[in-house]
């Protein structure tokens, strides 16, 4: 068998593919460490639903309490989903910066339920 420059060329590419291919599926089955939500939304159950055994932190019954529990590092424990309107989004996001977090995800989803164009599903992670 006669090993070519081209030959070489896609075996190293085939390999490099599939040395990657655990890569991404770690970071896919990451589990997050917490999820924000906002009860009020009708949305939220199944944003909840395959998500069991993690830490779930709910705006409506934190409204009060949800700024002292940022900054006191309520989300320092990894990765952190949410599925929010767009204000609660901008604010929690430039809080979550502040204490070192990075946007991973940004998507803006239909809420056909609610009836509104402005929820926002979204991950951020430890820097």
């Amino acid at each position: 068998m006669r090993l070519s420059r081209r030959t070489a060329l896609k075996a190293g590419a085939a390999l490099g593919a599939a040395a990657g291919i655990p890569l991404a599926a770690n970071r896919a089955a990451a589990r997050p460490a917490l999820l924000v939500h906002d009860s009020r939304l009708a949305e939220s159950p199944a944003f909840l639903a395959s998500r069991q055994g993690i830490r779930r932190f709910d705006m409506a019954q934190e409204a009060g309490s949800l700024w002292a529990n940022v900054r006191r590092g309520l989300t320092s424990h990894g990765r952190i989903e949410g599925l929010t309107r767009w204000s609660d989004w901008v604010q929690l996001r430039g809080a979550l910066e502040e204490q070192g977090f990075r946007m991973e995800s940004e998507q803006r989803i239909p809420a056909r339920i609610a009836g509104r164009n402005d929820l926002y599903r979204w991950t951020m992670r430890p820097r």
